[in-house]
Order: C-alpha cells, then structure tokens, then sequence
C-alpha cells in the first residue's frame, strides 16, 4: 500500500512548485489546489516531504528567500505570499490580517534546504533578520517566555476550539509554544554550521527557556496533559484537542521522562474514545462537546476532522517514544485513507470526516499530505523526518 501511495505522490509533486513570478523574485511552494499562495507553515513540511528530491531544492530555498524579502523593518513577516497581492492588505471574512505575523517556520524549512544540499552559507546573509523575525514574536505576543496567537486563522488550526472565539492576542497556545522552541532550535544549528557562535548561544539559550517556560506552565500535572492557557487569567483552557501532543515532538529537548511521555501518549493519544479514529488522529476528542465533522473553509474546520499535518507529527512523537507497533497502525489508517481518496477521486483533501473517511474542504490538496508517502519507511527506520538534528553531533559540509 505505502509503495502505491509513494508512487502516486511522485507523480503528483510537482504540482507544488511554482516558478517565480511578479511580487516573488524566487521560485517557490504552494499546496496544490486552488492554492497560488506560498502559506508560513505549508511550506516547511512540503519541504521535509519533497527533500528527497532534488528539482524541488531551489524551491524550497526560494520560498525562504521569498518570505524574507516581504519581511518588514520591524521584523514582521507575512503569513502567507502572492505574486500579485500583498497579505497585508487582504482580508479573509472580514478579518482583517495587519496583525498577523508568520508562523515561526523560516529557519526550519532553511534548514530542510540545508541540510538537502548539504551546505547552509547561502543562509548566513539572513541569520540577522531571523533574529528581527523572532524578536517580533516576543515583542509583539510574548510574556515570561509564553506566547500568544492573534486568533484562530494566524495559528492555522482556523476554528480550533481552544483559540479560536476566544478574545484576540489571550491565547497562549502549546503549539506556538512548540513552532517557537523548534524554530529557534534550527536558528541556533544553521547559526552554528555558518560560524556564527555568537547567534548560535542565543537562539539556543532562548530555545531552553522557552521549552522550560511551556513545561512550568503549560503542562497540567494533575492531568498529564499539555494546555493552553488564557492569558488575562493564568487558567487553563480545557478543550481537548491535538495540538496537546505536539510538545511530544521536541524529542529530547522536551524535558519529560520519555516512560511519562509514552505513557501519555499511550493512554490519551490512542484511546479510541478520544482521538484515535481508524482514519488517523481526531483535530478535537470524540468526547469534547464541541466535536463535530462539518465542511467548511475560511474558518476550516479543526473540531473533530482528520489532518494530515497532525498526523505526521504525531507519528514522529510515536516514533520517538518508542510505540512502534501503534505508530505503524498510525501510518497504516492515513496511507490508506489517501490512497483510497486518490484511487476513487484522482485526488485529496484537506482533512477527513474523521468516522467515516469522508473527503472534506479543499478538493486537489497535496501540501502536507505529501509527508504520508514516507510514513511506514519513518517507522521502520525508527526516525520522523519531522525530528530535528542532534544539538551535538550536527554538521554540515
């Protein structure tokens, strides 16, 4: 089955890549679809699917390249590019996007693209205006280390429960959280591969705080489960969706007992009640009140359907832990149903009705569902692709 999705994905990836055109100087990345946007965190895991072959390299650089040359003097980027339409003066019903900042994914899809090539010195002009780019991010949303979405949109996950219809800038979100830590993780390793001690010191020593930051106050003890929190109280939001597990994917630079860790997602993670459903992982439990599997778009919905992109990190996290068996169970129900989508429709979606496999929002999805091709080869190598390099033993040529 993964060999007849891997070839099917072949076929299909190069309708990802994107020449460049008017406003972007440089080729670049979209999701497929009716997409022409080049989208903040899209672009990182068409990187990771797509780093095993070669014609998408100058495309994933580009993407780079593209996003900071749109990058504003105080450091804010957009969250998604346009050849020609400027993000900045778009709006997405009625909502207005002038506060919205990309998410933090620029230095790990550079990183993807370096270490692809094997080379990270074309990156070295840009380390600077990483920094701007995550200094805005703790300008703008951070306190004590914690940091908070605009609203449901900027954090991609739409209407989400646990952020979206809450007050804007309140939401101090795990997954921010996550993106943050893992971004200045790669900042400080592509610092490192350039010479540059000095940015490499920093960007890791603000990943270390960061990580303790969401471990002291973002990890409920008495559930064992990671939460958001909302900021003009200090409370916990108790919604039980996915993005509580993502901290799972830091590796070792989560500073939990991997036995805790694989406990944890043993006994939430893969419970069949909550989130694991034989088409892959719930977006919100089967047991939040608010779960449901309605199709829609600008907000989509993340309430209940299948992602591909939770998926994937999850798997990593599975990986880790060393749950290899539910891992492959993982891959097994997400390889089969896009495979069953791609055979009956010649095409994908952007999520699934997570009961019954339907097809749901955007029809000629590729995006992140590329990352499902590799998924049983990750299992038996005993690594995600999504796990980043070891602080240590990282080197390029």
């Amino acid at each position: 089955m993964d060999e007849c999705l891997d070839s099917i994905l072949r076929e299909k990836r190069g309708e990802v890549l994107r020449a460049a055109s008017g406003r972007l100087k440089h080729p670049y990345l979209v999701p497929g679809g009716s997409y022409e946007q080049a989208w903040d965190w899209d672009s990182y895991f068409i990187a990771v699917a797509l780093a095993d072959w070669e014609p998408a390299w100058p495309h994933i650089r580009g993407t780079v390249e593209n996003f900071f040359a749109d990058m504003r003097e105080d450091g804010r980027a957009p969250r998604w590019l346009h050849p020609s339409d400027s993000f900045w003066d778009s709006t997405c019903a009625g909502v207005g996007f002038s506060r919205d900042l990309a998410k933090p994914f620029l230095a790990q899809t550079a990183l993807v693209y370096s270490q692809a090539t094997g080379s990270s010195q074309w990156f070295q002009p840009y380390l600077e205006k990483e920094r701007l780019f995550l200094d805005r991010w703790g300008a703008d949303r951070g306190e004590n280390g914690l940091h908070v979405w605009a609203n449901g949109l900027e954090s991609g996950g739409d209407n989400h429960p646990d952020v979206f219809g809450w007050p804007d800038m309140s939401v101090e979100g795990v997954d921010l959280a996550v993106f943050l830590i893992r971004e200045h993780l790669a900042a400080s390793l592509l610092a490192k591969s350039c010479g540059n001690f000095s940015l490499f010191q920093f960007f890791l020593g603000r990943a270390r705080f960061l990580s303790h930051q969401m471990q002291e106050h973002l990890f409920s003890e008495s559930e064992g489960k990671f939460r958001n929190r909302f900021r003009p109280t200090g409370r916990f939001i108790r919604i039980d969706t996915q993005t509580q597990f993502y901290p799972f994917c830091l590796g070792r630079f989560l500073d939990l007992p991997v036995d805790l860790s694989r406990e944890i997602l043993w006994r939430k993670l893969c419970d069949t009640q909550t989130f694991w459903s034989p088409h892959g992982v719930r977006s919100t439990s089967r047991r939040d009140p608010v779960f449901n599997n309605l199709n829609g778009s600008c907000p989509s919905n993340w309430q209940g359907p299948v992602w591909i992109v939770g998926n994937a990190i999850h798997l990593n996290s599975l990986i880790h832990v060393g749950l290899h068996e539910q891992a492959q169970e993982l891959a097994t129900h997400v390889q089969r149903l896009l495979l069953r989508d791609l055979l009956s429709r010649q095409k994908m979606s952007e999520c699934y009705h997570s009961e019954t496999g339907e097809p749901l929002a955007e029809n000629g999805f590729l995006s992140w569902n590329l990352l499902a091709r590799q998924f049983t080869q990750d299992v038996r190598r005993g690594q995600g692709r999504l796990m980043l390099p070891d602080l240590e033993s990282f080197s390029l040529g």
